[in-house]
This record gives C-alpha cells, structure tokens and sequence, in this order.
C-alpha cells in the first residue's frame, strides 16, 4: 500500500488582509469618536495605527510561512525554518466552507498551543477542499457552532 503525503503551503490570504484593515478601521473610528479627551483619542489612534502596521507586515510577508505535510504513517508535520517538526491537531480545530483554523501542538506534547489560519484564497481550489478533507479524516472535526 503506498504512503499518501500533502504538502499545504499556505500564501498570503487576501480575505485575511481584507479583514485586518475592516478591524483596525473600526477600532480606529471608535478611538476617535468617543468623549475622551482629544490626547487620549490621538494616542489610541496612534496605538491602533502602529498595531495595523505590524499586522499588516507580519500577514503580508510572513517571516515564517506556514507549510503543513500530512503522510499516512507520521501523520501531521510543519515545515519551520527548513525543519520538519511533528505536530499533533488539536480536536477543537475549526473547518468550514470558506476558513480553517487549526490548532496544533509540537510533539510530544507541548504546553503552548500555536494557530494556523487559513482562508480559502489562501490554497489552491484542490488543495483547500484536500485539506479540510484530511483534517476532518484525521480527526478535526469539530466545527464552527458545535461548541
């Protein structure tokens, strides 16, 4: 029987960017349209600003790239930093149509827990129904409402 493997690389998503400009455009609106004293108003924007900014270089051009491989005898991995490291999906992962966001944990088990958010866009057509299909395959079936 031969081994299956993927490889999931996700890309820069521009639904996530799209999304973290919404957020931090309404954050920036309610800083500015509240009864604070116009210092306070200023220095919440600036803070919002300087948080879109980092956000923005971080989603935009992602210092670690998230790559995760599924094989049918090591199960779930991450590629990071060049180095395959072996990573189990948390049940509590979410799956829908149009997001996944997968919670994981390094192995042997870790105590930190790390996240993985992929929007559709952000995976070919193929590999993001192959992805969903994997993880709920694999046991991270939990969707979005069933809490």
């Amino acid at each position: 029987m031969s081994d299956s493997q993927f490889i999931f690389e996700i890309k820069v998503s521009r639904t996530l960017l799209i999304c973290l400009s919404v957020l931090h455009l309404l954050a920036l609106a309610a800083a500015l349209s509240n009864t604070l004293p116009s210092s306070v108003r200023i220095l919440l924007s600036l803070l919002i600003m300087a948080h879109f900014g980092m956000q923005w270089r971080r989603y935009r051009h992602p210092i670690n790239p998230i790559t995760l491989m599924y094989n049918d005898s090591l199960g779930w991995s991450r590629l990071m930093k060049g180095i395959t490291v072996q990573i189990q999906i948390l049940p509590f992962s979410i799956i829908t149509p149009f997001l996944i966001i997968v919670y994981y944990q390094q192995t042997p088990a870790s105590v930190s827990i790390a996240t993985a958010v992929c929007f559709k866009d952000a995976l070919a057509q193929a590999a993001f129904r192959q992805l969903c299909v994997q993880l709920k395959i694999t046991g991270a079936q939990h969707k979005a409402g069933d809490r």
